[in-house]
């Protein structure tokens, strides 16, 4: 009887960790604000692949004249650049400025292999486009694999749908790439 009033309790509390957390993460998108002062500080446009209207959004801004790349990480590699581009036929004047990266498939090699096209086209400051529920971890992520260049990030924000399971999802991430990193770093 005992056994069962503690499983109780326990699936009680994570029952409400877990609407916490939903609910908190909500409240974290609505609150957070792109800071349109940075666009015309940056050299160039950095958007991860994986959720719809990353790569929108990050096209938004192709046309600046002080943005010279804009690198799509985390492309399919079965994907050529006029397949992942027909989508955009509106911005094709400057296609020319586009970076497709598809050597990458998870968010710390997204990092890494951005880390080697900005290093190798001496980009200072970039804008880094992803989705909210997914800008935590991407953050955090970039910040320890940038730590030691000269290179200033920018984190903003797409729209997204927000749902339980891709809360879930991300910060069961969040925790595996965690530790993927601090094992990394101990090496």
């Amino acid at each position: 009887m005992k056994k069962i009033k503690f499983f109780s309790i326990l699936f009680s509390f994570l029952i409400i960790l877990l609407f916490v957390l939903f609910f908190s993460k909500i409240y974290q998108c609505g609150n957070l604000k792109n800071n349109k002062n940075i666009l015309k500080k940056i050299d160039a446009v950095v958007v991860l692949t994986g959720s719809k209207g990353r790569i929108s959004e990050a096209f938004k801004y192709i046309h600046y004249k002080n943005v010279k790349f804009v690198i799509i990480s985390g492309a399919n590699p079965l994907s050529s650049k006029k397949d992942i581009l027909s989508h955009y036929k509106k911005y094709k004047k400057y296609f020319n400025k586009v970076i497709i990266e598809n050597l990458s498939t998870n968010t710390v090699e997204n990092a890494l292999e951005v880390k080697k096209i900005s290093d190798n086209l001496s980009i200072k400051k970039f804008l880094l486009v992803t989705s909210c529920t997914h800008l935590p971890r991407t953050k955090y992520i970039f910040q320890k694999i940038f730590l030691k260049s000269n290179i200033t990030i920018y984190f903003w924000k797409s729209e997204e749908n927000i749902t339980f399971p891709k809360i879930i999802k991300e910060e069961l991430k969040y925790l595996f790439d965690f530790f993927l990193m601090f094992a990394a770093h101990l090496q």
